[in-house]
């Protein structure tokens, strides 16, 4: 469908939903209060570009996003009170 759904694990019921510009990739990630996840858009014919978006975690309002023009190579990790993510040009970029 590309949205995410919050879903209480109680009763199945949907607590949440966001409708998504783009394919949800693999490798969400919650830190405090937010979620991470990262969607990927078509541009030309033979590209695409990756945005990890941020959102609430009780209500999907995004609140920033994140892009550097190319396609991300790997999930994004929390760790050590950060959270981290492979950049399309090789580098990890920390986000705290």
């Amino acid at each position: 469908d590309n949205e995410l759904y919050r879903i209480d694990t109680r009763d199945g019921s949907v607590l949440g939903r966001a409708p998504l510009k783009g394919d949800l990739r693999d490798g969400l990630a919650i830190h405090g209060e937010q979620i991470f996840h990262v969607v990927r858009r078509k541009g030309t014919e033979r590209t695409s570009h990756d945005i990890m978006q941020v959102r609430d975690l009780d209500d999907f309002v995004l609140r920033w996003e994140f892009q550097d023009g190319g396609t991300f190579p790997g999930p994004i990790t929390v760790s050590g009170g950060s959270v981290w993510l492979p950049s399309s040009t090789g580098e990890v970029v920390q986000f705290r």
